[in-house]
């Protein structure tokens, strides 16, 4: 599938990629495993919105448990 073959693209990249490039390379593996893959008709919840959107974009941001952050 198109999803499939770009996650193996984007993980290849982290061969070369500088630490905050590899958290943008995260957000994207995290929106490519949780956002639908058709365009939604009906209205967003919040917590839809939370789980599925904002969650996929602050974790690799925020969230560093090696460094003890942790966004929870």
């Amino acid at each position: 599938s198109r999803r499939s073959n770009l996650k193996k693209e984007l993980v290849k990249l982290y061969d070369t990629a500088s630490p905050d490039d590899e958290r943008i390379i995260d957000i994207y593996l995290n929106c490519l495993n949780k956002l639908p893959n058709f365009k939604k008709t009906e209205e967003i919840s919040e917590m839809e919105l939370t789980t599925n959107y904002l969650d996929s974009v602050l974790s690799p941001l925020f969230h560093n448990p090696e460094n003890n952050k942790h966004l929870l």
